[in-house]
């Protein structure tokens, strides 16, 4: 069996880079039918419209988790430390303070990198640095010095907060930056140094280190950088301002859409979700402290920390990306009872698959409830599960103050319900812009304000949506425009397959044909032919697997679970036999 990261590179065929055919069509073709869209076709949120907080992010925060100064907010699911909601708040000022004395009056505001994986540290920077009107920049701590190198460019960024098992990184990318002639910002770091770097949390905790001085944060203003992932070329800062992410917060908390909250009992919250990914950052971070949760935080996933974390903590709610729903599901370590004291279990970052829906409520019963979302670093959070009215397979309906349209891709008129076309939107959460990226900005926010998301989506009469693709990853066969998540799901529903990737191949008469990476189930032994076979019974012929079927034992994902579908691509792009012809006689199309 190959494995999809070990592929030798070989000569690519010329007919690859000549016939990669996907309908992508223009922004200007979108646009053209987006002036007087019929009312009848613009979707409004079914939902009473939430507040829209007048404040900084940091305000708005301590606002309200300042009333329990004695109850844990955070504790680390490995080492077992635990901070309470009166030394979060102190920690906040004192690195308020930090921030402020490296802000030279009259220039702008400063960005702090954060380099480090979950920790009950992480908010005190993030909201001490917004506290003060700072930008934050998270970082990926999984990047190369490299990568560390080029976000840290991009943003400008001034200060960078590091912890002590990434300082060999983060030494390095300074030092990459140096070499090209950029200020590199001052380090700061939370752990013990192995180069002589004194400890922040000694004056985080310093009783005797001043608080920040008062500033009144204009909330349109940019609160977090966040960038991209990337799988599509260079990174893009998205800038979020402090009234996005606080109307997000608000939104989220809808009484149609989220648990009742009680604030004399703590809800106890998961904390696996990377903070620096938005939704780590808007759905644990700052609703989750907002509430006044407690955050179990665990810094990556391991099997037996999670687990642990589950018996000990009793968590009540937990956000999870698809591959930690899937290890629930498949772990015979993970027993019922473990999920006996969690009532919500929210799902995004990528598609659920309604199989992975069926086999957690087979498992953990009713009890639990299983929420899924859809959103996007440019617009946080758009759509949720209701709390009653639900259907499986959707990503729900759109949070209040959300206005949606589905355009058609050729010609950008607005289409009614069940038509597949791009999702485009209008929320308060919206992105100010990309950072030093006015064409990327204009590409993606039209003229009429709505958000292009690039995502192929379907609505339904009851106003329940679906995502079907992404624009760019349609496979074109033989005019026929084929998804290859919708392949993807009907694959993942055999019993013999345990993971499965899809991605489009050149072919001499079809233009492009689907091919299937596939993980089998331990233990099974299913053929290529028991394959075709069985999605023959499911999909039409210009669907089937006509570029064949390969079997793996890895997929390439990004740290939320979605499928890096480029990469695939790139795989076979690196294999021998690319192009796939007399699979099928044309007359069977």
């Amino acid at each position: 069996m190959n494995r999809i990261f070990s592929a030798t590179p070989r000569p690519l065929l010329r007919r690859w880079l000549c016939s990669n055919r996907r309908s992508v069509c223009s922004f200007s073709a979108l646009r053209s039918g987006a002036a007087g869209d019929p009312e009848h076709l613009v979707l409004r949120s079914h939902y009473p419209d939430t507040p829209l907080p007048e404040a900084g992010v940091s305000q708005f925060l301590l606002s309200s988790c300042g009333r329990h100064t004695n109850r844990p907010a955070l504790i680390d699911g490995i080492t077992g430390r635990v901070l309470t909601y009166g030394r979060l708040i102190d920690g906040i000022q004192r690195w308020g303070a930090v921030v402020q004395e490296r802000w030279s009056p009259g220039s702008p505001p400063p960005t702090v990198g954060i380099f480090m994986r979950n920790c009950p540290d992480y908010p005190i920077i993030f909201f001490g640095t917004t506290l003060v009107g700072g930008v934050v920049t998270p970082l990926n701590p999984s990047y190369t010095a490299e990568e560390v190198a080029v976000q840290l460019a991009d943003s400008g960024a001034s200060l960078l907060v590091v912890e002590a098992a990434l300082e060999a990184v983060a030494l390095k990318s300074i030092g990459l930056l140096s070499a090209r002639g950029m200020p590199p910002p001052a380090l700061f770091l939370l752990g013990d140094s192995k180069s002589g770097n004194s400890d922040l949390r000694a004056m985080l905790e310093d009783s005797t280190a001043p608080f920040a001085k008062h500033v009144d944060v204009d909330p349109s203003s940019v609160a977090l950088l966040a960038y991209s992932s990337g799988t599509t070329g260079q990174p893009k800062g998205v800038c979020v301002t402090h009234s996005a992410a606080t109307a997000c917060c608000e939104m989220l908390c809808s009484p149609h859409f989220h648990w009742p909250i009680d604030p004399d009992v703590a809800a106890r919250l998961l904390g696996l979700i990377p903070f620096y990914h938005i939704y780590g950052i808007v759905s644990i971070m700052l609703k989750g402290l907002k509430i006044s949760s407690t955050v179990v935080t665990l810094p990556r996933f391991q099997p037996s920390s999670f687990i642990r974390a589950l018996q000990e903590h009793k968590l009540t709610v937990m956000n999870l990306a698809p591959p930690l729903l899937k290890f629930l599901n498949e772990s015979n370590d993970v027993k019922r009872e473990f999920l006996q004291s969690c009532h919500t279990v929210g799902c995004g970052g990528a598609p659920l698959s309604t199989s992975s829906k069926e086999k957690f409520t087979n498992k953990f019963g009713d009890g639990t409830d299983l929420y899924e979302g859809f959103g996007m670093t440019e617009c946080i959070i758009t759509h949720g599960t209701p709390r009653i009215d639900r259907k499986l397979g959707r990503c729900g309906k759109l949070l209040p103050r959300v206005q949606a349209k589905i355009v058609d891709m050729d010609t950008g008129a607005a289409l009614p319900p069940n038509g597949n076309g791009e999702l485009c939107l209008k929320t308060p959460c919206m992105m100010k812009g990309y950072h030093n990226r006015p064409d990327a900005t204009r590409e993606t926010i039209d003229e009429d304000g709505w958000l292009h998301t690039g995502d192929v989506a379907v609505h339904d009469e009851d106003g329940f949506f679906s995502i079907v693709d992404r624009i760019k990853e349609l496979i074109k066969v033989k005019g026929f425009q084929v998804s290859p998540s919708e392949i993807e799901n009907v694959l993942l529903k055999h019993p013999a397959i345990a993971d499965a990737g899809v991605t489009g191949i050149p072919h001499e008469d079809y233009g492009e044909v689907p091919r299937a990476y596939i993980i089998s189930s331990k233990g099974s032994s299913v053929t290529e032919n028991e394959i075709n076979n069985y999605m023959k019974e499911h999909l039409a012929p210009y669907k089937q697997l006509l570029g064949g079927i390969k079997f793996v034992t890895d997929l390439p994902k990004n740290p939320s679970g979605k499928l890096l579908r480029k990469v695939l691509a790139k795989t076979a792009e690196q294999e021998e036999s690319l192009v796939v012809e007399n699979i099928v006689p044309p007359t069977q199309l």
